[in-house]
């Protein structure tokens, strides 16, 4: 049976110190994977003709983001997993641009969007804007 006592006491003794001085180095492998990954999944992200996943706050609901993104122009490809999570895909530069200043917290590439299990050739919903 495992005890507090016990554990209190290993991590008193000269293990304790062992494991004190591998502790810097798993944190910074930690840090650095977690970086990593940080730059794999926002690498071309808003690129014009390909899908990003735009990620606003968790707070807002599915009517607040696609009224975000109804004003950057771009095209919304589908849902996202979550009500904040909005699949897009900007047709030129400055949708791109928009969307990058819409309040999103951070715009994921195609990559993501597909291990979100969204993976369409065509956007569903055309841009919004003036009607001609």
């Amino acid at each position: 049976m495992f005890e507090i006592a016990t554990l209190v006491n290993d991590l008193s003794s000269e293990n304790s110190t062992r494991l004190m001085t591998y502790l810097p180095a798993v944190g910074l492998l930690f840090t650095a994977a977690i970086f990593s990954v940080g730059l794999l999944v926002t690498k071309n992200a808003g690129s014009v003709g390909s899908q990003s996943v735009a990620v606003f706050p968790p707070w807002w609901s599915q009517q607040e983001s696609f009224a975000k993104i109804a004003g950057t122009g771009a095209s919304i490809a589908a849902p996202g997993p979550f009500d904040w999570m909005v699949v897009v895909v900007p047709a030129s530069t400055r949708e791109s641009r928009s969307l990058k200043a819409s309040g999103a917290l951070v715009l994921l590439n195609s990559e993501f969007a597909r291990l979100c299990g969204i993976d369409l050739p065509k956007p569903i919903s055309t841009s919004y804007g003036s009607a001609t």
